[in-house]
Parts: structure tokens; C-alpha cells; sequence
């Protein structure tokens, strides 16, 4: 048995004839005296015609008859995209969490970097080499402001 799941999008509903479905309790308790019993709960073959409202998710076993194509619309497995979804929200968090790890590194790179360059700075003899330092120092400090900025943004 392949079931299949569809979605009724017919404003007047759709009436099968023939053939196995998947229905709810709550469905099968308003037809019940068109539907039987079989297999699995939940599973049941049409005994007389059955009509489904728009708006209601059955389950037919095969193909859907031909008249009904524009009727019902094929529904991706609820589950399947609720996983998706929640893989999709889950690699998105670690990806943030990782970029703020990487923000906090590069931060405290910068800060040990002008730290190590001001006591360099203070060493230096001539005035060519602290003047290296400042450029030197200018640069990290922009980098400093970047990742910082970088980070507000990801609000970390």
C-alpha cells in the first residue's frame, strides 16, 4: 500500500467513490456508514461515496482519480518539513553561536595584540619605530571596533 496525502482544496469538497483511505477518528465517525474498517486504525475501504470538505487532509492508497487532480494538492509530509525546519533553526543557532565564538576570539586577539604592542611601543628606541607601533596599533584598534561592532549586530 502507497498512501499518499492530499490536501482538499475544492470549494465543494470531493467525493471518492471508490478505493482505500487513511482518515482520522473524528472523520471516520461522521461517515462511518459509508467507510469499512480495515487493516491498520485508521485505515478504511469506501463502501459508498464519501465526501471530504475543503480544508481536510485524507490519505488515499494509490493514485488519486484523474477528476479529482485539480481537487486535492499533495502535502509534503508534515513531519518531514517540521524536521527540516528544526534542522534549519538548529544549524542557524550554531552557526551564530560559532561567529560569536569567533568575534569573542578575534576581540580578545586585538586586545593581547595592543597590549603586546604598547609594551613594544614604550621599548622602542627611535621614532621611525614607534611610529610603526602607532600604525601598527591603529589598525588593530580598527579591527578591535569592527569585531565589536560585528558583534552588537549578532547581540552577543
Amino acid at each position: 500500500m502507497s498512501y499518499k496525502r492530499f490536501l482538499v482544496t475544492a470549494v465543494r469538497g470531493v467525493t471518492l467513490h471508490t478505493g482505500k483511505i487513511r482518515a482520522s477518528a473524528d472523520q471516520y465517525q461522521s461517515r462511518k456508514h459509508q467507510l469499512e474498517p480495515i487493516g491498520k486504525k485508521g485505515e478504511y475501504a469506501i463502501l459508498q461515496p464519501v465526501t471530504f470538505k475543503r480544508g481536510e487532509t485524507i490519505e488515499f492508497d494509490g493514485d488519486i482519480p484523474k477528476q479529482h487532480a485539480d481537487d486535492l494538492d499533495i502535502v509534503v509530509r508534515e513531519k518531514a518539513a517540521a524536521e527540516a525546519k528544526a534542522k534549519a533553526e538548529a544549524d542557524k543557532a550554531a552557526l551564530r553561536e560559532k561567529m560569536l565564538a569567533d568575534l569573542n576570539a578575534e576581540i580578545a586577539d586585538c586586545n593581547d595584540t595592543i597590549a603586546e604592542l604598547l609594551a613594544r611601543q614604550e621599548a622602542a628606541e627611535t621614532p621611525e619605530a614607534k611610529a610603526e607601533f602607532d600604525e601598527s596599533l591603529a589598525k588593530t584598534r580598527e579591527q578591535l571596533v569592527r569585531a565589536q561592532e560585528d558583534l552588537a549586530q549578532l547581540g552577543g
